[in-house]
């Protein structure tokens, strides 16, 4: 069977295996202090993410008049300044350069790149404001939906953001103009351009599927992982976890509900490596666990006995096509359920489509939106 406890990191997986840090249990007790508080640190940034994330959204129901496209009334002040500042410039430089016959001298080329560069900072600062109009809303969209990871490094993201796009009352940055029209926001005395600034990261929702997706795989198999499958696996997820921000993700806990309890492996910031090493094979030795417990129930049961997973088992790739279907990632989702008896046997598949019921002897196949309408239709098919 699959289900979210089936790859959690209690060890709780088949009684005694799963996603466990075998390792943890033989830190040097001089370590263990450490070791607790490194973790401790780790859960309170993603509660301070929470918290951040809370008060954003607090702060957003009382602008419910508020069009999040457009810029506060200081910003619109500065931003007019500078552009009167700028046209000025312009005119006085056009004014110089009437006078002036010779087009190849160097007094008028002197004039003639002033009013260039008054051109180009305007520009640049159209683009830069286009820009930042764009991020506040995606940033406000995020928010509301709670994406946020909880992983290293992201509160004092989520700090920032949250002053810079003006949704922290107590403590918003003031915009400034700089060189080249350039803009800039002073935050917690210091200057942040804003092309140099970064939104929080996302849960990695494409990573947490991988992994939900591949276990409810191997837990229908009815056979053990290879060590070549498990080779294949541990390729993927080595490429997928060079990403850090996916690797931060899943240690915050950030899919702890999805079964996905990875929070008591430390992230090493000095080598993210190890961190990667670490997770993949807490993944890998689950994915052993769940297949051999698979093909040990499938030989059990015999060959002619029911053999359905449980409603349980099918949910977290109902919350792969949800994410799938609100926008938040963009994932090829194919799991298939092989459920029924030898006799009858039926196929239950899931794509980014919806879901579909197959009698495999017959060939008849239906199709529903949501898993819940499976069962409702089909409540043999499941314990």
């Amino acid at each position: 069977m699959a289900s979210k406890s089936l790859i959690a990191g209690s060890g709780q997986v088949y009684g005694s295996q799963g996603f466990v840090d075998y390792g943890k249990d033989y830190k040097p007790s001089k370590l263990e202090s450490a070791y607790s508080s490194i973790l401790a640190s780790q859960e309170k940034e993603k509660q301070e993410v929470n918290a951040i994330t809370n008060k954003v959204n607090t702060s957003m129901s009382n602008m419910s008049d508020m069009d999040l496209s457009d810029i506060t009334f200081d910003q619109k002040t500065t931003i007019k300044n500078y552009l009167v500042g700028q046209r000025n410039i312009y005119a006085q430089a056009a004014n110089e350069i009437a006078y002036i016959s010779d087009s190849s001298s160097s007094e008028y080329q002197y004039y003639a790149d002033i009013m260039s560069e008054v051109n180009n900072n305007i520009s640049n600062l159209s683009g830069q404001l286009k820009n930042y109009k764009e991020a506040k809303v995606q940033y406000e969209a995020d928010n509301d939906k709670r994406i946020w990871s909880g992983g290293v490094g992201n509160a004092a993201a989520q700090l920032q953001s949250s002053s810079i796009y003006g949704f922290d009352e107590e403590n918003k940055a003031q915009l400034q103009i700089g060189d080249g029209g350039n803009m800039q926001f002073n935050y917690n005395n210091n200057v942040v351009n804003w092309t140099n600034h970064k939104d929080p990261y996302l849960k990695s929702f494409t990573t947490a599927d991988y992994i939900t997706n591949m276990a409810n795989t191997i837990a229908t198999s009815k056979l053990e992982l290879t060590d070549e499958k498990a080779n294949t696996i541990r390729l993927k997820l080595d490429n997928t976890l060079t990403d850090d921000e996916a690797l931060r993700s899943l240690v915050a806990g950030d899919f702890e509900y999805e079964g996905i309890n990875l929070k008591d492996i430390i992230y090493n910031e000095k080598d993210p490596n190890v961190t990667k090493k670490e997770v993949i094979d807490r993944i890998i030795n689950g994915y052993k666990a769940v297949g051999a417990r698979s093909k040990a129930e499938y030989e059990k049961n015999g060959t002619e006995n029911n053999t359905s997973p449980t409603y349980q088992d099918m949910t977290s790739a109902q919350a792969a096509l949800d994410n799938f279907r609100d926008g938040r990632v963009v994932y090829d989702l194919n799991s298939v359920y092989n459920v029924g008896t030898a006799t009858k046997p039926i196929k239950i598949s899931v794509t980014n489509k919806g879901w579909t019921v197959e009698d495999v002897k017959s060939g008849l196949i239906e199709a529903y939106p949501n898993l819940k309408d499976v069962q409702i239709s089909n409540p043999n098919l499941f314990k």
